[in-house]
């Protein structure tokens, strides 16, 4: 069942969401264009209708930090596969 028919959007309308949802996100982070954004939703008896997307990401965009003239990435944190650790540690 498509997410637009359980929430009665037409397909054009949940297509603009979804548009502007990955143009808000992509601000922020690299995308994996070659993997499609995915909508679910569900629906919570006392929250109502619940969205959830789905956007594949390759990596966090670099921030310009002004004060220190130089780019960085959020609190430079670094990823492994047995959980996540500041880089002091």
């Amino acid at each position: 069942i498509l997410v637009a028919d359980r929430c009665t959007m037409n397909e054009d309308s949940m297509d603009e969401m979804k548009m502007r949802i990955v143009e808000v996100v992509g601000q922020f982070v690299d995308l994996d264009e070659q993997q499609s954004v995915d909508v679910s939703m569900e629906t919570d008896a006392e929250l109502g209708t619940m969205y959830a997307v789905s956007i594949p990401v390759k990596r966090v965009k670099a921030e310009y930090d002004a004060e220190n003239d130089a780019y960085m990435v959020g609190a430079q944190f670094v990823y492994d596969d047995e959980g996540i650790w500041n880089e002091d540690n």
